[in-house]
């Protein structure tokens, strides 16, 4: 699955979801899972990074 990041807000969406910003929005690739992805943008200097609370719902508990 393909996954981005909003630099502003450093939430995680799924390519597709339909609540993503389109400005100030960045593909962070594909991963076979929300988690991965979230793990991901961390690496690269995200820090809060959190799933989105539509389509990475699982993630956001987890990650909070």
């Amino acid at each position: 699955m393909k996954f981005c990041i909003n630099t502003k807000t450093c939430e995680v969406h799924r390519y597709y979801c339909e609540h993503i910003k389109n400005s100030d929005v960045i593909e962070l690739g594909d991963y076979p899972s929300s988690y991965q992805a979230i793990e991901s943008a961390k690496k690269l200097g995200y820090q809060k990074a959190k799933g989105c609370s539509r389509c990475c719902p699982q993630v956001t508990l987890k990650s909070s």
